[in-house]
């Protein structure tokens, strides 16, 4: 069996982009969606454009995806769940879900590629930045109320560092969220410390 060059990829599997940046069919709503923050007309897969990330150069990530098999759902629980930490949907079409701002970092929920079943991995986690205890708070609250199930309440987990505070839960998919706070706030009343992990 001949083996792939090294500079070979499956683009159909991983961005939806053909070798040479032309987008699949099927895809190609979804891209004209990311113009201005991804550049998918060049080499293989999309690039963030500097002149549009500005000084979130420095961050590691573009954006993060989930899958779903129920994006009416999907969307009734990320809008209610990432409204808490200031993210409202800035895109939607059929298939996809995006969260966050074009030119920033962004949660996109999706229709697999390959159009067979979104499944859950295990061992991974999506986690987000609340700005106090209080937002990591109503994070959980809100998703419960939207179908989500616990994976961890919220509260001090000082196994990280003194100042981590977090919660952990299930979207209606299965897939393993987080809202965490870094920073080092006072105690509250019924503050407890929890045992919902990263894993």
């Amino acid at each position: 069996m001949a083996q792939k060059s090294a500079s070979s990829c499956d683009c159909r599997r991983t961005v939806g982009v053909r070798c040479g940046g032309m987008p699949l069919p099927e895809n190609r709503a979804w891209i004209s969606r990311m113009r201005g923050v991804f550049d998918a007309t060049q080499g293989c897969g999309p690039r963030m454009r500097p002149k549009d990330v500005g000084k979130r150069m420095d961050a590691m990530f573009s954006h993060v995806t989930v899958g779903t098999n129920d994006m009416d759902r999907a969307r009734c629980f990320y809008d209610a769940v990432l409204l808490t930490l200031g993210h409202r949907r800035f895109a939607e079409g059929h298939g996809h879900t995006g969260y966050g701002a074009p030119a920033s970092a962004q949660m996109w929920i999706l229709a697999p590629f390959n159009r067979q079943p979104a499944s859950v991995g295990n061992g991974g986690h999506v986690a987000f930045l609340a700005p106090d205890r209080a937002a990591v708070d109503a994070f959980y609250a809100a998703a419960l109320a939207h179908g989500g199930a616990d994976e961890g309440p919220p509260g001090p987990r000082p196994q990280y560092h003194p100042g981590y505070y977090g919660a952990y839960v299930r979207d209606p998919d299965g897939n393993k969220i987080q809202a965490v706070c870094h920073r080092h706030e006072q105690a509250r009343d019924g503050d407890r410390e929890q045992r919902g992990t990263d894993r």
